[in-house]
């Protein structure tokens, strides 16, 4: 529960953080095709009662990242529902939806590069927690502000993106939805790319 805990106020007054609205985070994005299995699963996760963010999470939001992992022959980490304790005085620790990680491995011990917040309404609300997730891994990367971090808060219609720059937190001015998952899917990718030396994606997930 820790990463809840956090206001943006409380973030620009004890991490120093500041707050910048209204910045196109992306340009000339290539659209990535969902692939037949991850439109299948996905019609599939819609017809189920999402009644809570978890079932969002697991039926909604875990097949895409699971979707671009395999197709990307297993190139970067997806972890669900892990721990991210990254300074416990600060309160920066506890669970998080997802993380991406530069490594795909069975604990997560490489640099982390994005976190997701699957919610089940308002977005607004959860963009200082994922905020907070973001600062954290910057810390358990080894604390260097040059490196980006990415974030995404999702109420899986909505996705909305964000950034920390050095000590800035960008909020992308653009909302994408459900409709646009070519464009998510791209975005997604996109930010895997500056990480990691991605393959071509396959037409549908290697399961070999």
């Amino acid at each position: 529960m820790s990463y809840r805990r956090f206001k943006m106020p409380e973030l620009k007054r004890e991490f120093g953080l500041a707050e910048e609205k209204r910045k196109s985070l992306f340009h000339d994005i290539t659209p990535v095709e969902p692939s037949n299995w991850l439109k299948t699963t996905l019609a599939a996760g819609r017809k189920m009662p999402l009644v809570s963010e978890k079932a969002k999470s697991e039926f909604l939001v875990a097949p895409i990242f699971t979707d671009l992992c395999l197709r990307a022959d297993s190139a970067f980490g997806v972890f669900s529902g892990i721990a991210l304790d990254a300074d416990k005085k600060a309160h920066l620790n506890g669970e998080c939806d997802f993380i991406l990680s530069d490594k795909n491995t069975f604990s997560l011990e490489s640099s982390v590069f994005a976190l997701v917040e699957a919610k089940k309404d308002d977005l607004e609300d959860a963009v200082p927690q994922c905020a907070a997730q973001m600062l954290a891994a910057r810390i358990f990367n080894g604390n260097d502000e040059n490196q980006a971090i990415y974030g995404c808060v999702t109420n899986t219609n909505e996705w909305q993106f964000l950034k920390l720059d050095k000590k800035t937190i960008i909020i992308d001015r653009d909302t994408y939805y459900f409709n646009q998952l070519p464009t998510i899917l791209g975005i997604i990718i996109h930010i895997i790319g500056q990480y990691v030396d991605l393959p071509e994606l396959a037409a549908e997930p290697i399961l070999t």
